[in-house]
């Protein structure tokens, strides 16, 4: 194959995943769109691993506003138990050091970092990398680490989400599409550059092990949540 084909076969191919990437940004927004139904008793579902600021720093008299800085840098990770939320916690952050200045501890944007008050903005210096092509400015946390130290908090759910089989099976359906392997490639859902889905986020991990599904069918809810109870 000639230099000038290929380079246009694999245009084509990033054009038509581009296209296929879109239309699943409008399926995830729809079902997002459909909402939650809130339970009525919420449901234990694990530890959170994250940070706290050490008993004599929270006795310090500016300990509002270190308590104001952990609130918008400190990163929770999800495990069942506290020691699958230690092993997330470690393999997270040995994979994610591009926005993080430490473990727990993330870089702010522009405008999270606009949010802060006076005081808090000087516990920060800016950065600025380029990514993809452009500068970005980010915000590193210079408060010392020692101030802060690991805790862990109970994780409940307290809502599930309404789904739908329609908009699961063309999900389905493009994402299989995707994972050929003349394509797979060129998306940011298979391509090991991107780490698209944080898997140890239960966000993310909700979203696609749902444990508590609900559809569209005639389901009758109250019946649907004794039976999982």
């Amino acid at each position: 194959m000639k230099r000038m084909e290929r380079k246009q076969m694999i245009e084509e191919r990033i054009s038509y995943v581009r296209g296929l990437e879109q239309e699943l940004d409008k399926i995830h927004n729809a079902q997002m769109d459909l909402g939650y139904i809130v339970l009525d008793k919420p449901i234990r579902d694990g530890y959170y691993r994250t940070l706290k600021l050490r008993d004599d720093i929270a006795r310090n008299k500016r300990a509002k506003y270190f308590e104001e800085i952990l609130e918008a840098v400190k990163k929770e990770i999800w495990g069942r138990e506290k020691k699958y939320a230690d092993r997330n916690w470690k393999n997270y952050f040995k994979n994610s050091t591009y926005s993080y200045s430490s473990p727990g501890i993330k870089r702010l944007t522009q405008k999270e970092f606009n949010s802060l008050s006076s005081f808090a903005k000087n516990y920060f210096i800016s950065i600025t990398q380029k990514t993809f092509n452009k500068y970005i400015t980010y915000y590193s946390c210079i408060v010392p680490r020692y101030y802060f130290e690991s805790t862990y908090r109970k994780a409940y759910i307290t809502k599930i989400r309404i789904t739908s089989p329609d908009l699961e099976s063309k999900e389905k359906e493009i994402m299989n599409i995707l994972a050929h392997p003349n394509l797979r490639k060129y998306s940011i859902y298979y391509c090991d550059k991107y780490k698209y889905f944080d898997l140890s986020d239960r966000s993310c991990r909700l979203y696609y092990n749902r444990k508590y599904p609900i559809s569209f069918v005639d389901v009758e809810i109250e019946e649907y949540l004794s039976k999982k109870g």
